[in-house]
């Protein structure tokens, strides 16, 4: 989806990642439904989400995510994501790559860079 903005070849990559299957955080979904846009946008965007596997929140995650905050300075929901990415051996993928700089384990790919 994003908007049509995407380069070509990363909208061919995502939609093989898409194709393959991908999973979300509670978080990421929360996020991004709790977005407010176009009924066909957030129509879209709820296709999207639905696609997905959920990674539900387990000790692991919790625990990694209280070390995080403890370490960095992250917003809990960021915490929550880059430790649910982190406890599965997962990259994660985000335009917003700042939130999760310098963070260990965690593999980080800007979907408009790709």
């Amino acid at each position: 989806y994003c908007g049509g903005k995407l380069p070509v070849a990363a909208m061919l990559q995502m939609h093989q990642i898409v194709n393959k299957g991908f999973s979300v955080s509670p978080v990421v979904k929360i996020e991004v439904l709790g977005f407010s846009g176009t009924p066909t946008d957030m129509q879209k965007l709820e296709g999207l989400i639905n696609l997905a596997g959920m990674l539900y929140i387990n000790d692991e995650v919790i625990n990694t995510s209280i070390n995080l905050r403890k370490s960095k300075k992250i917003k809990l929901g960021d915490a929550i994501i880059a430790a649910t990415a982190i406890a599965n051996g997962l990259d994660l993928i985000t335009r917003y790559t700042k939130d999760f700089n310098n963070i260990s384990g965690l593999t980080v790919i800007d979907p408009y860079l790709m």
